[in-house]
This record gives C-alpha cells, structure tokens and sequence, in this order.
C-alpha cells in the first residue's frame, strides 16, 4: 500500500489500507523542478538490417545525418600499459570458441575482413556447418567485435599434439562466390547508382552503406551479370571507389580512396595538410617502422567520359595546367559530372612521390584513444617532422599475451 502511494498520479496520493496489517499515510513531496526540453528534432539516420545474431542498430539525430568526426589521439608515454581481454563466441547461441591465437585483416583492395584462428581439435565439431550455410562466429579484442562466417577448417597434426585451424571472412562475404547465385542486373529506367547497389542486395540481408557523391545513371547505361556483391563493386568502381565491411554488422560500405574533406573540400593528397586527422599519433607509440617507395605517374590531369552515353569531363588538379595528362578513362556508368569527378580524384590522387609506410602499434581503447586503427582513415604520426597519410590496410595480430596492429599508410612527400 505505502509503494503504490508513491507511484500514484500526482495529487491523486491517498491513504490506502492492505489487508493483514497497517496501513500508513505517505505524505506527497513537491515534484521536481521543471526542466525546459531541448528543442532537438530526432532524426533516423542509419538503419542496419537485422541479421540472423544482430541487433538492429539504430542512429539518432545528426545534421544532415552524417556520422560525427572527431578526432582520437595517442598522446606522447614513457611507458603504454595494457591488458588485454581477447575471447571467441559461436553464433547464435553465445557458445565459447577456445583460440590459441589469432590475425584479423582488411585492406582497400579486399572487400571482407579476413580471419585466421588456431585452437583445439574440438574446433572441429563445434563449428562444423549445420546447414548451407557456415557458421559465425564472433571475435571481441577488448570490447571491439568483429563477426565472421568461418568458410574453412582444417584438422592439424605437429610432434603428437592435434588442433584445428580455422579461417574465413566478414559476414557481407555472403553477397557474393560461392554463397550466392549470378544473376543479371540493369537499369530499365532513369535510376541513382545508390539505388541500383541496394536493389543488387535486395533480400539478401546484406545491407549498404552508401559513402560517395550518389549520381544519376540514364536508362540502359547499367548492365552486369555476377553476384550480388560483384555488382556492388562494379557500381563503387566506376566512380573510382571501392567496398569495404563493416567489422560486425552484414553491412557493405562504399568508400572513396580520396573522400571530400570537410566543408566540401577535395579530398586529394595536396590538400591533406589542411584537413583534421582522424587520428594522431605520438611517435613513442610506433613499435617499429618500414617504408616502401611507391611512386606514382607524373600526371595533373586526365579526361574521364562515358560510353553510349554520359558526359566527358577534363579533371584537373587545381593550379595546374593540367597539361600531363594520365590515360583516358571511359566507363558506361560514367553518366554525371559528379561521377566522372570523382573518377578523376581517384586517378590524380595516385600520382606523384609517395612511399607506403607500415607502423605497428600497441591496441590501445578507452576514452579518446583510436583502439584499431581501420582502412580509411587520414592519420597524423607525430614524429619529429609530423607527417600525414591514409591507411591503406591493417592487420590485427593476438599472440597470447600480445596483441598488436599494423597499418599501412599512404604517404605523399
């Protein structure tokens, strides 16, 4: 009786009475001050399909719903302490996957993470395939997950001791060989290249995430027979972009290799030095270090056109005559200015002096810190002369009891 006093309406409060014993009065308090809410429109940005072991991820608010940037840093340390907590997990069902070791990787030219894993020969039957499909499985490297279709296992033998070795990819590797059926794709109709990615992945419980400047494809331009996913790589590369997965979700990402900066500003490696990082790094974090020359072509300028139909576009690096030209690229998709643009970024930002760096790095998370570093990010390294550069690939390695990255960052000089 005293409990529902508390929880009645206001000024609705009452004496009330129970059976088998007292009953006591509860004097009503003042209610708490009133708060003005904030005038905040909420806004659904992102919605990620629901996969079989996913939760529906849902993203409130944002203008105009873009993710928020902000920069994480790892500043300068005599000494960087971890402990790490690594731990494997069949799905549906939670089961525990006992691992020995395992290397999770990711570069721009693949579209999947990737996995390899060693543990107990009872791997074996535990992620065995129960149906046409593989099983998944679920790697959390101190709280950062990533969820894999396990595609390959193998029984190991070595001086009288057994196991299993165990390897596969992101869950979008579903959308494509040998998973999924070819079939063809076109475009009867006028159509924006966004829509014809996610009609390819229609009913497939592989979602998209779109990343570019959408464009306009005229009827007829579009026509592929593949995959699911083949088609969806065929749409990011005509406008010189590329896909990526997401880490945990079934989720395909299309990326520019050069992507707008803020305030719409081209992304090209001569205008990196203006731009905010995604992430800093202080030189004493750099375990060790390698550089490779990579150099690109000559080039400032090139002409970018469609085929039966389109637009033909001459693009240029600002402040330049753009009279070193590169080859001319032509593509049916190629079919607006905003496309062949970024067709063109893709081909100049390749160009010039560069050297590709390979750092490797403790995995540091908490609060402000970049935990793994992923494929796309533009990245400040600290050293005595700062220096810019995007990742390129990055590879996770847990050795118990280390656990370290390496990324590998394009780098213009």
């Amino acid at each position: 009786a005293q409990h529902l006093t508390r929880i009645a309406p206001w000024n609705n409060a009452k004496a009330v009475s129970s059976y088998g014993g007292a009953w006591s009065y509860v004097v009503p308090q003042n209610p708490p001050p009133y708060v003005q809410p904030r005038d905040t429109n909420l806004v659904l940005c992102c919605l990620q399909p629901r996969f079989p072991f996913n939760a529906v991820a849902l993203l409130l608010g944002g203008d105009p719903c873009v993710l928020p940037t902000e920069t994480t840093e790892i500043l300068p340390a005599r000494v960087y302490m971890t402990v790490h907590n690594v731990f494997a997990q069949r799905l549906p069902d939670l089961a525990s996957v006992p691992i020995y070791d395992a290397t999770l990787s990711a570069d721009e030219g693949s579209f999947a993470w990737s996995f390899t894993a060693n543990g107990p020969e009872s791997l074996f039957a535990s992620l065995a395939r129960t149906s046409t499909l593989p099983t998944s499985i679920k790697i959390t490297l101190d709280g950062l997950e990533w969820v894999f279709l396990v595609e390959n296992i193998r029984r190991t033998y070595a001086f009288g001791k057994t196991g299993a070795a165990i390897s596969g990819r992101s869950v979008t590797a579903l959308a494509g060989d040998p998973w999924t059926r070819e079939a063809a794709y076109n475009n009867a109709t006028d159509q924006n290249a966004q829509q014809l990615a996610a009609a390819a992945l229609d009913l497939s419980g592989v979602g998209l995430d779109w990343g570019i400047t959408d464009w306009l494809v005229g009827a007829g331009a579009w026509s592929h027979s593949g995959s699911r996913l083949s088609a969806v790589q065929r749409i990011a590369e005509s406008a010189g972009g590329y896909v990526q997965s997401h880490r945990s979700a079934a989720t395909l990402q299309v990326r520019h290799p050069y992507p707008l900066l803020t305030g719409g500003v081209p992304g090209g490696p001569w205008n990196w030095a203006a731009a905010t990082p995604d992430v800093v790094l202080a030189g004493d974090v750099v375990i060790t270090a390698n550089k490779e020359v990579k150099d690109g072509p000559d080039i400032d300028g090139v002409y970018i056109s469609g085929t039966n139909q389109g637009v033909i576009a001459f693009v240029k690096r600002t402040g330049t005559a753009g009279a070193k030209l590169a080859a001319m690229q032509t593509d049916s998709l190629l079919t607006h200015l905003d496309a062949n643009t970024q067709r063109g970024l893709s081909v100049l930002g390749k160009a010039g002096s560069k050297e590709f760096v390979t750092l490797e790095l403790p995995v540091l998370t908490g609060a402000s810190q970049p935990g793994v570093i992923d494929v796309g990010k533009l990245v400040q390294v600290n050293e005595s002369t700062p220096w810019r550069g995007r990742v390129r690939s990055v590879s996770v390695n847990y050795s118990r009891p280390a656990l370290r990255q390496s990324i590998t960052v394009e780098r213009h000089l």
